[in-house]
């Protein structure tokens, strides 16, 4: 049974973890657009875009696994929080 429950925890993080890092993706996308130009991550931009004399991009790997897994620890840990709180004390 704990093992059952340890996956499906981990199954949550890692979906919300996915969800939370489009939302963040997408909204430093609208966050930072100035025409042509923009970036997109947080807390570390991954991907690139700018226009010289003609468009330029380029992307970050490793700033792209870094936002993975912050977005990962910082949803396990709000998950691990969350059930701590919800969980009725043992008498």
């Amino acid at each position: 049974m704990k093992r059952k429950q340890l996956f499906f925890d981990i199954l949550i993080t890692f979906f919300a973890a996915i969800f939370l890092g489009i939302i963040l993706s997408v909204g430093t996308y609208f966050w930072t657009v100035n025409g042509p130009n923009f970036e997109i991550g947080f807390p570390r931009t991954y991907y690139y875009q700018f226009q010289v004399d003609h468009l330029h991009h380029g992307c970050y790997v490793d700033n792209f696994i870094f936002d993975g897994i912050m977005t990962w620890v910082s949803v396990a840990c709000g998950w691990v929080f969350l059930k701590k709180i919800n969980t009725p004390a043992h008498k």
